[in-house]
């Protein structure tokens, strides 16, 4: 396994999810840099001053849910909810919202965030370059009218 650094904020009130996660990218991503808080707040106080490579929410905090801040921040950055069991309707709407992904945390799923953090960071970015050249390329500007883009869904 290839060690990616990443940036990586992870917003979580769960104890035993934090402590997991710590323990995986110690052991085999030591490169990345977690960076670690408890809720919104202090959530949007750190984004305010930084912008991660990728974020790992816990879908329900004590003081609010994920959803508040992928409507604030999912153009900067990919965001995966992290849920518990009976939030798996909730995040499938918050995919249509923009969020990259939800894992249910588990230490098994844990466990595996150094290979999959970095494969949805390069799928997010693809994405967005993707999305900015159908921007551009407008029938009779950058194209030939006989070209469209079809919709994709917001799924990995």
């Amino acid at each position: 396994m290839r060690d990616t650094a990443l940036s990586i904020l992870l917003v979580s009130d769960s104890q035993d999810t934090v402590a997991d996660i710590v323990t995986t990218y110690t052991q085999h991503s030591p490169r990345s840099t977690l960076n670690i808080v408890h809720n919104l707040v202090e959530a949007r106080a750190f984004l305010s001053q930084n912008t991660p490579d990728i974020a790992l929410v816990r879908y329900q905090l004590s003081d609010g849910n994920a959803p508040e801040l992928i409507d604030e921040r999912i153009s900067s950055f990919p965001l995966i909810l992290l849920i518990e069991d009976g939030q798996q309707a909730e995040a499938e709407l918050a995919l249509l919202k923009g969020c990259v992904d939800y894992l249910k945390a588990t230490k098994a799923n844990l466990a595996g965030l150094p290979e999959l953090l970095p494969l949805h960071r390069q799928i997010w970015l693809l994405r967005n370059k993707l999305d900015q050249a159908e921007r551009l390329a407008k029938p009779g500007k950058f194209a030939p009218s006989w070209i469209t883009f079809s919709k994709r869904k917001n799924t990995v």
